[in-house]
């Protein structure tokens, strides 16, 4: 179930939203799809990194210890998903952070990139394409896919939170988590739209004649 759940929402948080997104601007046209490639692979590529290096960081933050790690899947031997931190922590708390530190950097990441991109102050396609993927779509991603998994297949960091809190304690921090950054994104994506702005034949015509 699992990796259905990481295939559809892949497909429908991070690709479709990109292409989207490229669509909804100005943007040539050919620069458009070459930063669609180098930017999924990018992230596809990166994502497991970051998931598992938030969890050692916040393991490491409250005094626990890494025994064991696989940073990122082993995608020269076709393993796509296997990536893995082995934590040992002394207390509650500190397995809490452990657990819910990558959604905490995800949270970050979508306010971040919301400050950047707010005043269209970057024009070049593939920087602004990269950042929205990066701090914004891979967050409501990792929020969604991770969360479905614990409610549909009761696996994942939220499942060990659930044992930790109870589940309605994950539920609400994992709602509130995603209406966050789906706001967000959301305002992000009416912010970048028809952008660059193009100027008018009319405007031109008048600037001439004058």
């Amino acid at each position: 179930m699992n990796k259905i759940i990481a295939t559809l929402t892949m497909t429908f948080l991070v690709i479709f939203p990109l292409i989207r997104f490229y669509q909804r601007n100005n943007w040539e046209k050919k620069i458009i799809w070459i930063n669609l490639i180098l930017i999924i692979v990018i992230w596809f590529s990166s994502y497991a990194l970051f998931h598992e290096l938030s969890h050692m960081i916040g393991t490491y933050l409250v005094g626990g210890t890494v025994t064991d790690y696989q940073l990122i899947p082993e995608f020269w031997k076709g393993d796509f998903r296997t990536a893995y931190i082995t934590p040992e922590n002394e207390t509650t708390f500190q397995e809490f952070v452990t657990r819910l530190s990558p959604y905490v950097r995800d949270l970050l990441l979508v306010i971040i990139g919301f400050l950047v991109l707010r005043k269209q102050k970057i024009i070049n396609s593939f920087i602004v394409g990269l950042i929205v993927t990066l701090f914004l779509l891979s967050s409501l991603f990792d929020i969604v896919s991770n969360f479905l998994g614990f409610a549909i297949d009761h696996d994942g960091d939220f499942n060990g939170l659930a044992k930790l809190t109870g589940k309605i304690w994950v539920y609400l921090i994992g709602i509130s988590i995603f209406c966050i950054e789906a706001w967000t994104t959301f305002r992000v994506f009416q912010i970048y739209r028809n952008f660059p702005k193009r100027i008018s034949t009319y405007k031109l015509t008048i600037t001439r004649s004058v």
